[in-house]
């Protein structure tokens, strides 16, 4: 299934940037980000395929309570695998049509966006990957020959990330920086005190590396 998503800036831009939301937003969640990093950037703003009857979308599926039961996580993968699947046909769809073959590809994502962008990071050329307040699946967390750059953006105290998440298979914070420099990827890990947000400072970096 294509998602839908929201074009926007400058389709002529040989910097090509997917923004991926977090729980409970959308793909118009980053239009004011998008423009305030560089208006003159092409920026493709793609909506997870979950709707919440709270309004906003999902990326997978979080369990809630503190006696998580296996057949959550169940509905958790299978969540993790549509979305994924759905996100691939969607980047490859986008990079036929607007021929973008070509182009600098970059993958941003924000909290369960962050946790797609270290899912799909191997499925394409991209460039560089911006993980923010997110977190990662071990098992994702392949060693593999290639050139991408990581920025990673988290707050230790952020009062939203948890292991109930994925199980034990989640990874944030120091665990998931470790996790990647064993596996030799090129990254920086930025850590902020900002909570589960993108305050002035990590937004300044951010501009700083995309602008690289």
């Amino acid at each position: 299934m294509t998602l839908t998503y929201r074009q926007y800036g400058n389709k002529k831009s040989k910097k090509v940037i997917f923004m991926l939301h977090g729980f409970g937003d959308d793909e118009e969640s980053y239009v004011d980000l998008a423009e305030n990093i560089n208006s003159n950037y092409n920026y493709y703003c793609i909506r997870a395929p979950i709707p919440l009857y709270m309004g906003g979308y999902s990326w997978h599926y979080i369990p809630e309570g503190n006696d998580v039961i296996s057949s959550e996580y169940d509905k958790v993968i299978d969540d993790i695998t549509k979305s994924i699947l759905d996100l691939n046909e969607t980047i490859k769809e986008i990079i036929e049509m607007d021929l973008l073959v070509d182009k600098e590809l970059i993958l941003f994502g924000f909290s369960q966006g962050c946790f797609m962008c270290f899912s799909m990071m191997n499925s394409f050329n991209f460039s560089k990957i911006f993980g923010i307040c997110g977190y990662a699946k071990k098992s994702d967390i392949i060693k593999i020959d290639n050139k991408i750059k990581i920025y990673y953006f988290f707050d230790e105290k952020d009062p939203v990330i948890n292991k109930k998440l994925l199980g034990a298979e989640t990874l944030f914070g120091d665990e998931l920086y470790q996790e990647l420099k064993n596996k030799n990827y090129d990254l920086e890990y930025i850590k902020t005190n900002s909570g589960h947000s993108i305050d002035q400072n990590s937004f300044n970096l951010i501009k700083k590396y995309m602008d690289y």
